[in-house]
């Protein structure tokens, strides 16, 4: 009898030994979860796929702040812009675009939100004689009340507004050389205008896109708020 009692206590005191040891190795901190862990940044756990973890940050975060800082690109208004392929708007004679932040394959670009705000549309639409070339552009959602001033470019959109090059020039015509487009939003930042100029639009890989500058005198390309590709 006193032989089964001291094995009962030899076995009580060998578990009371296990116990008080897992309960030092929760309390020295192992591998237990910290609250930190939610605080990380995406671009700060090694081994992490950066686009993937900046894709997944809440836009306006300090998280996204931290990936755009890096290049690596935010969530954008409409992320349809930015395709896998450079699009050929022209084809059929009609450019529709979204304004957002610029991006290589987006046909409409933005340089100032507070001009042409991301999430505004505009439809472009060409139609051409055997003399003549009309663009009529429709614009929605830019800054309310606003004059606008298009002009014609020699190269695509860049990520600054002097990449898409000087103005183009019509050599062959003795009448206007250019093609400047004037008008002024309504309250509700819409608009529908529309210039003809005589002569054909260049299919000669110039004359790829629109530059648009806010306010009167506007005409410094340097200066311009937005940018439509008519990728030919």
């Amino acid at each position: 009898m006193a032989r089964k009692i001291l094995l009962l206590i030899s076995a009580l005191t060998l578990s009371l030994l296990a116990l008080t040891g897992c309960n030092m190795d929760n309390e020295s901190g192992g591998d237990s979860y910290s609250a930190d862990n939610e605080e990380s940044s995406p671009t700060a756990t090694p081994g992490r796929d950066t686009a993937a973890a900046c894709d997944s940050a809440s836009p306006g975060s300090s998280a996204q702040e931290s990936c755009e800082a890096q290049g690596v690109p935010g969530v954008t208004e409409n992320p349809d812009r930015c395709g896998s392929t450079t699009p050929s708007p022209i084809a059929s004679g009609i450019v529709q675009g979204t304004f957002g932040p610029y991006c290589d394959n987006a046909i409409a670009n933005t340089y100032d939100d507070d001009a042409v705000p991301d999430g505004a549309d505009t439809t472009i639409t060409v139609s051409e004689t055997a003399a003549d070339s009309t663009l009529e552009m429709i614009a929605e959602g830019f800054a309310p009340n606003t004059q606008f001033i298009v002009t014609l470019h020699d190269s695509l959109c860049g990520a600054e507004p002097a990449d898409a090059g000087p103005e183009y020039t019509d050599d062959q015509s003795s009448q206007s050389q250019n093609l400047v487009l004037d008008f002024t939003t309504d309250d509700g930042g819409n608009s529908t205008a529309s210039v003809t100029v005589p002569w054909l639009l260049p299919d000669d890989g110039i004359g790829r896109s629109l530059l648009l500058n806010a306010g009167p005198g506007g005409d410094s390309v340097n200066q311009a708020v937005a940018c439509v590709n008519l990728e030919r």
